[in-house]
């Protein structure tokens, strides 16, 4: 019973420390009528006001957002089996498979495929501009390639193959132009875009060749023509 006693005395003790320090915290603050009388600037007033508006926006702003995201994900459902169902029948698939060779057509313009036999022939450079040299080359007896770099890191790349190959580009970032190499037609492919390389692609004898260049179109063609 002792302790029980002790311990409600300090609890009381507490208690009134804690009360006194809160006293002695608020003494200092000015009274509800000197509150009352302070008038607040009347900028002040327009910018709590500009903020609580500001707060209300992005609040419903995110109400409406969050609506907006369940709605869009209802209305996708639902185009989604509607779709499913469209597709059920023929004139909706024809419609559709015209649409995508239209888009097809639009941008993948130039397909070119080659002929060839499985016969192999050594390629060498005739003709490299000044200032390039080999930095990379691989031969299979297949899939060849050779590239040249100068030492601003522009480069020369000669690709050549003895299988049957199809090159695909998109009129977005080329001119097509119909060149010849000797007795031999080929295709030339002008960059409209300085991230894309020029190419020179051709057919001769059993070989299919592909050169990539930032090169003019007037060396490009120095090169095929000098290949041997």
């Amino acid at each position: 019973m002792y302790k029980d006693l002790e311990n409600e005395i300090w609890e009381s003790l507490l208690r009134a420390a804690v009360i006194e320090n809160s006293l002695n915290e608020i003494k200092d603050y000015p009274s509800e009528q000197e509150i009352n009388r302070i008038v607040l600037p009347e900028h002040y007033k327009l910018r709590m006001r500009r903020m609580l508006k500001h707060y209300r926006y992005r609040k419903y702003a995110k109400l409406s957002l969050r609506y907006g995201k369940k709605i869009a994900s209802v209305i996708l459902l639902i185009m989604g089996f509607s779709f499913t169902l469209l597709l059920s029948f023929a004139e909706v698939r024809a419609a559709c498979e015209s649409v995508i060779i239209e888009i097809y057509d639009r941008y993948i313009r130039y397909s070119y495929t080659s002929d060839l036999s499985l016969e192999n022939s050594p390629i060498h450079f005739g003709y490299v501009p000044e200032g390039y040299s080999m930095v990379e080359a691989s031969f299979n007896g297949i899939d060849n390639y050779v590239i040249y770099q100068n030492a601003y890191g522009d480069t020369i790349e000669l690709n050549y193959k003895t299988k049957k190959n199809t090159f695909l580009v998109d009129n977005e970032h080329y001119l097509i132009h119909e060149i010849h190499i000797g007795n031999d037609k080929g295709t030339f492919l002008e960059s409209l875009d300085n991230r894309f390389p020029n190419i020179l692609i051709w057919n001769a004898e059993n070989d299919y060749f592909q050169l990539k260049s930032t090169l003019e179109k007037e060396e490009m063609l120095k090169i095929a023509k000098n290949l041997k």
